[in-house]
């Protein structure tokens, strides 16, 4: 079953930027369905909402499993709020992103 972790995290985001956190919360539990959370999606829904402490955290996990497209993290548009704060700066470190 693909997984379009980081599109569902975005949307939650969107959810709750807008007001409806109970229905983020409803989409956000999809992102568990089969036990083995989703770190990029969770990644990318507490730093849209500006939650960079638990932003950074699942970050650090999507990292670690090695995904494919957290190099999107130092380019995307909707992380530059992360990428300044003092957990976003320490992940382009670590990822050798800096000059991005």
């Amino acid at each position: 079953m693909p997984s379009y972790s980081g599109i569902t995290g975005l949307l939650a985001g969107c959810h709750a930027l807008s007001g409806d956190r109970a229905r983020a919360d409803n989409v956000l539990a999809t992102l568990t369905v089969d036990r083995a959370p989703r770190t990029k999606g969770l990644a990318i829904f507490h730093a849209i909402c500006s939650e960079f402490d638990q932003a950074a955290g699942y970050f650090e996990q999507t990292i670690e499993e090695r995904h494919p497209t957290v190099s999107e993290l130092g380019v995307l548009p909707f992380f530059d709020r992360f990428r300044a704060s003092p957990h976003g700066r320490a992940l382009l470190r670590k990822m050798r992103l800096t000059d991005v």
